[in-house]
């Protein structure tokens, strides 16, 4: 049995490592830049059984809402569905810009699910849609 989840991690990690590849992510903060001053940052945390999306925010004056968070997110959940990725996240609300019901509709248009049945807690989880993943 230890040696079966020894496996499993190292083909997870194998498998994250890619997803981080795939995605262009430095493993810090990462910056995608759009349309000279827009950019999208983005934080992971590297769990044990997938990744969390601890950070995804358009950085710059006039650059909300222009379609760029989605054109990254594109991005991430494709990566995640090849490298049969989990991702978690917490909604965090943008200080009166984008409200948590705003929030929560844009994560399940990418096949993001609230983690409880309560709808109390702000956590969501996506897991990776079948296809052509690399195994």
């Amino acid at each position: 049995m230890k040696l079966l989840l020894e496996n499993w991690r190292k083909y997870l990690n194998g498998n994250i490592e890619n997803f981080y590849k795939e995605i262009e992510y430095s493993g810090q903060k990462t910056l995608y830049d759009f349309d000279g001053d827009c950019k999208v940052m983005v934080m992971f945390e590297t769990l044990p059984d997938g990744v969390d999306l601890s950070l995804i925010e358009i950085v710059g004056e006039g650059c909300l809402r222009k379609g760029y968070a989605s054109e990254v997110m594109e991005r991430i959940i494709n990566a995640a569905d090849k490298y049969n990725v989990k991702i978690s996240l917490w909604i965090q609300p943008l200080d009166g810009k984008i409200g948590s019901e705003d929030l929560t509709s844009w994560y399940e248009k990418y096949g993001f699910e609230m983690e409880h049945d309560d709808y109390e807690t702000n956590d969501m989880i996506r897991f990776p849609k079948d296809g052509e993943q690399i195994q």
